[in-house]
């Protein structure tokens, strides 16, 4: 995720050398700002082929094919000077985050028990920050060449890091005609990789119960052929995709999604002195610190309480930086002196909407769909992410420039209370629970 992370940012610290007479590509500012976004078109192409590949030759090989994909994404960055090569390398790298998105979720909440699966979910959300971190923190500082081959670092240290995980025993299971008899269960334990994987990952503890419980549930899950149509087959299967989708929508049409990009366009409306690039280190700061607290309270709160905390706390920030702003654009009120408003309500909207929304998003495209169609609908719920993220972050500066930035902010704080409102009535409790009873 910290790959992820990076390769999705990286870009952003550079916007002034790309369009200066330095760049090692010569770019327009409107070719810059496609170089910005293509990485969203990259990921909508991927993302339901991700899904189903995860089904095919498993989530472990899916994830270990992203880091030489992300690598060669690189090196094509450094060893050009066309900026259709480079366009080519940036739609790459959306491939690499499609695949991550929708497989680590299905990964890590297969192979993870149901009272740390939250954590360990959540957890992905602090190494995406992590990523971005590293990128705010060198991208300023170092030559363009340097600072692409720090980037790549990440997947020299992926690669070999992740090669010793497992593959999840919920894919063994599925590839597998594994014996449904339980009085023979000890001996088929030994024998099948789903026992294997399931063994290393529970630290060589018994798993007869918990091997048991999981080839019941899969057995049960496998006897329809995964598609996308098994995503509305029955009334529970609609809900699921619903709760999913509005969860989704919420989480990238929002200001979350746009505020470190244009952080720089917000601050320099309020005249702060503060420069851009510690204006943007200092969200991701923040950032960063309230995805490590969301890890503990994952598990702690229930995730229901969580999910609508978080978006009645987007909702009210949304609010208050549309107020704040139309005032300060469309009156005549002097209100400079209370820039410190916009400062704190742009603060408040990264803790509220990472403990919650931005950490549990993952969690809950994870845990509500079964094991057949779990990888494929993470691929479509990472279509509607990746899209929705592009269409906000091309919009963006559209409104701005024709309705006036105050509008952007308006039009979160519509999402958010319509999203906080449809959290409440239709979203269930799924912490501590198996992803059998839920």
């Amino acid at each position: 995720m910290a790959m992820a992370g990076a390769t999705f940012t990286w870009v952003a610290p550079l916007l002034l050398l790309l369009e200066g007479p330095e760049s090692p590509v010569r770019m327009t500012t409107a070719q810059v700002s496609w170089l910005s976004s293509i990485v969203g078109i990259g990921e909508v192409v991927a993302t339901i082929p991700s899904g189903f590949l995860a089904d095919k030759i498993g989530r472990r090989t899916m994830l270990l094919i992203s880091g030489p994909f992300s690598l060669f994404s690189w090196m094509l960055i450094i060893y050009t000077d066309s900026f259709v090569v480079l366009f080519i390398a940036r739609f790459l790298q959306g491939v690499v985050i499609a695949i991550i998105f929708t497989v680590t979720p299905t990964y890590i909440a297969e192979i993870s028990q149901s009272n740390i699966r939250g954590t360990l979910i959540s957890m992905t959300q602090v190494f995406w920050n992590l990523g971005i971190i590293w990128i705010y923190t060198t991208g300023p500082h170092l030559t363009f060449t340097i600072f692409i081959f720090a980037c790549s670092s990440m997947c020299l240290i992926f690669i070999p890091a992740f090669s010793i995980m497992p593959e999840s025993p919920y894919y063994w299971i599925m590839k597998e005609n594994v014996s449904f008899n339980c009085s023979i269960l000890s001996s088929q334990i030994r024998r099948n990789k789903a026992s294997k994987s399931l063994s290393w990952l529970r630290g060589n503890q018994d798993i007869t119960e918990e091997f048991a419980e999981l080839k019941e549930s899969v057995s049960k899950e496998m006897q329809q052929k995964a598609s996308c149509m098994d995503l509305f087959a029955t009334k529970t299967d609609r809900r699921a995709f619903l709760i999913v989708q509005v969860v989704c929508l919420v989480r990238y049409m929002n200001s979350m999604t746009t505020i470190m990009i244009y952080a720089k366009q917000l601050f320099n409306l309020s005249e702060t002195s503060v420069s851009p690039n510690t204006i943007t280190l200092m969200l991701g700061l923040v950032t960063l610190f309230a995805s490590i607290i969301a890890v503990f309270v994952a598990d702690a709160i229930s995730r229901r309480t969580l999910m609508f905390s978080s978006t009645v706390g987007t909702a009210l920030f949304n609010a208050i930086s549309a107020t704040y702003l139309f005032v300060d654009i469309k009156t005549k009120y002097e209100i400079s002196k209370y820039m410190w408003i916009i400062v704190m309500a742009s603060i408040g909207l990264c803790i509220t909407g990472t403990i919650g929304l931005g950490s549990l998003m993952l969690t809950v495209q994870a845990e509500f769909f079964p094991s057949h169609t779990r990888a494929i609908a993470g691929g479509v719920t990472e279509m509607l992410a990746a899209f929705s993220a592009f269409i906000n972050i091309k919009s963006y500066p559209f409104i701005n420039d024709h309705f006036g930035i105050y509008w952007n902010y308006t039009l979160y704080t519509i999402i958010t209370v319509t999203g906080a409102i449809i959290i409440f009535k239709i979203l269930p409790e799924t912490g501590g629970k198996s992803l059998h009873q839920i």
